[in-house]
């Protein structure tokens, strides 16, 4: 359901967060460490053959650092694509981190949460 609801709020005309500076990245982002943690439940559960429930012991340090790991990573990520689409996004009147910060501010953001992880 998380999902179904950060693909909406992304792309439907009322809340068009892909639009809204910096929340694609943060929605995206967000996304992609919610999938990197469901996939870790699954092989957690897998591993100890229970169906997974939301405590401490399916819920392992290692899966949560791994999901905000894979976050962070999108996050630098995500920007590298907007870099290479300045033209278009500029043309969509989309606001994005090389278009807002320019191409240092944009590497600057970068370099941060890379440095974290």
């Amino acid at each position: 359901m998380i999902f179904i609801v950060l693909g909406i709020s992304y792309s439907h005309p009322k809340f068009n967060l892909k639009n809204r500076f910096p929340l694609k990245t943060v929605v995206t982002a967000t996304g992609a460490g919610l999938l990197s943690l469901l996939g870790g439940v699954a092989a957690i559960a897998n591993e100890s053959n229970y169906i997974p429930s939301f405590n401490t012991t399916v819920l392992s340090l290692t899966t949560i650092y791994l999901a905000f790991s894979y976050s962070i990573f999108y996050f630098i990520q995500s920007p590298m694509g907007d870099i290479a689409d300045i033209k278009g996004d500029r043309a969509a009147g989309r606001k994005t981190f090389p278009l807002v910060l320019g191409m240092n501010g944009t590497l600057a953001v970068m370099s941060v949460p890379f440095t974290i992880l």
